[in-house]
């Protein structure tokens, strides 16, 4: 079998411009946190009006289970390189300032757990999670608290309660993300006939507008675009750009934390 990561290797340093996209399966599988017994223990425990802390409680146990090395072998991938980053993960972990990875060169569509919004999304606003709100949704995890001491954090124009600013609520506020998006597409308006290594890294078909279609787009029509398809299942290439790229059937945290030497 080819040695993937030291023709990635090759490729990135190569490279004028990296393009990476992290999708839903980078990282810990949904169905391992939801089908675990800690999982079962906790969320079961915690009191019926609390269900709105529990993309926090999920982020918190994805943390646990995410190979830490992948990420941190991603961003030694791309140390001086000129790269931008989308990813489709909600647990917010891209973010982790030990990583070394430019926050102005990341965005997450999807949301995450660092903001907070109305529920109604009544004025197109987020809002910080407190520490205090993070101590207390904390002690869940630590079964010393079953939700009862959290008071419901309230909307401060209409009253309604706040929830966190993710993909999957009612009526999600995109005004996050927003500024990041247009650095995105700006910065993609300079791979242009440049030398771009594209890393698609768990990518699947939840979000394929976002994402992969994109990818594939770019990949077809920069003459100079070499792109990485990183998935356990669903590694393959198209007929337009298969000879453009590489499509690697493995776990993506597992292929960097294990294989980067």
């Amino acid at each position: 079998m080819e040695n993937y990561i030291t023709i990635m290797k090759e490729k990135v340093a190569a490279a004028d411009m990296v393009l990476v996209g992290i999708g839903e399966d980078f990282g810990c599988r949904e169905k391992k946190i939801f089908e675990s017994d800690a999982y079962h223990e906790i969320f079961s425990g915690v009191i019926e009006e609390k269900e709105w802390v529990y993309p926090y409680l999920y982020a918190k146990m994805a943390e646990k289970e995410v190979n830490i090395e992948a990420y941190k072998n991603l961003a030694k991938l791309l140390e001086g390189k000129n790269y931008f980053i989308v990813s489709l993960r909600t647990d917010d972990m891209i973010y982790k300032s030990e990583l070394g990875l430019a926050e102005d060169r990341i965005v997450t569509p999807c949301g995450g757990v660092r903001k907070l919004q109305c529920e109604e999304n009544c004025t197109d606003k987020v809002y910080d999670v407190s520490e205090e709100l993070k101590s207390e949704i904390e002690k869940i995890l630590e079964r010393k608290s079953n939700g009862e001491g959290i008071s419901e954090v309230k909307c401060p124009d209409c009253g309604k309660n706040l929830v966190f600013n993710r993909m999957g609520v009612t009526q999600y506020c995109e005004i996050d993300y927003l500024p990041g998006w247009e650095k995105y597409t700006k910065w993609l308006q300079g791979t242009l006939n440049r030398n771009l290594c594209i890393l698609e890294l768990g990518v699947g078909l939840k979000y394929p507008s976002v994402l992969r279609w994109p990818f594939e787009k770019m990949a077809f029509f920069n003459q100079k675009a070499t792109i990485f398809r990183v998935h356990s299942k669903l590694y393959q290439l198209t007929e337009e750009i298969k000879e453009k790229g590489y499509a690697i059937e493995q776990e993506p945290t597992e292929f960097l934390a294990n294989s980067f030497e």
